[in-house]
């Protein structure tokens, strides 16, 4: 019987969690944003990171230096010159005799080519070179820590964010719930003014509750509203597009 079951386990397990991944696919946007907060944070860090204005600027600033970086390792090869030369002409010749003390002195038409590499550089610009590229290299470090540290602080704020928005929601489910269940203490009370069964003072009593507790929904709402509203401004998404599966 164990056995049975081990195989029939076994066979319809697939169909089990295909059935289990159906019902998450058939939630909606918003149940996904809450039921699913560490893929809502995530794809809400991704979107704002990628529309941020400041962090896009940090990483043109870093691109920069990335470039200077380039120029000041060529920076040597600008100051070098290809340079040659071509006489022709009466030169002059000095012979020694080897076996004697005489010298021999004369002229004569010849052709001579040279060619070579030329630096015309400053001593101190070559001296400094190791220091001016190490210079650049520290400042490309610092703009990465600085566009780190920007992102950081965007995830930091998208996190806050977040969960203001959850607060904002419990606090309207709670006001949401007691308004409902004051609305049904109004309507009894002032069906039972009606039949004579309770006095004006206290219907008036049930009523001014119904009146303040659907202030507070109201307020609740709104900021619910402003808040989720506020977290699409940063991400630059509408939480119904965001958690599309």
């Amino acid at each position: 019987m164990k056995r049975f079951l081990t195989i029939a386990l076994a066979i319809f397990s697939p169909f089990l969690s295909y059935g289990q991944d159906t019902s998450v696919q058939d939630l909606s946007s918003i149940d996904r944003f809450f039921q699913f907060p560490e893929l809502a944070i995530d794809r809400l860090t991704e979107s704002a990171l990628a529309r941020s204005n400041s962090l896009e600027a940090l990483i043109l600033d870093r691109n920069i230096l990335a470039e200077d970086l380039q120029l000041a390792r060529k920076d040597i090869f600008s100051n070098l010159a290809l340079v040659s030369d071509y006489l022709y002409g009466n030169l002059g010749t000095i012979a020694f005799n080897e076996g004697g003390p005489s010298i021999g002195v004369g002229t004569g038409l010849a052709s001579r080519y040279t060619t070579g590499v030329r630096l015309n550089l400053p001593l101190d610009r070559l001296t400094n070179r190791h220091n001016r590229i190490n210079r650049v290299e520290y400042q490309i470090k610092q703009a990465e820590f600085v566009q780190k540290n920007r992102a950081d602080e965007i995830r930091q704020l998208i996190i806050t964010m977040y969960q203001d928005v959850v607060l904002a929601k419990r606090m309207l489910d709670v006001h949401t719930d007691a308004r409902e269940s004051v609305n049904i203490n109004r309507q009894m009370a002032e069906r039972q003014f009606r039949e004579g069964q309770i006095p004006m003072a206290e219907l008036t009593d049930i009523i001014q509750a119904y009146t303040r507790t659907n202030i507070e929904y109201q307020t609740s709402y709104t900021y619910y509203e402003t808040s989720l509203r506020l977290l699409e401004e940063v991400a630059g998404v509408r939480i119904t597009e965001l958690m599309i599966p």
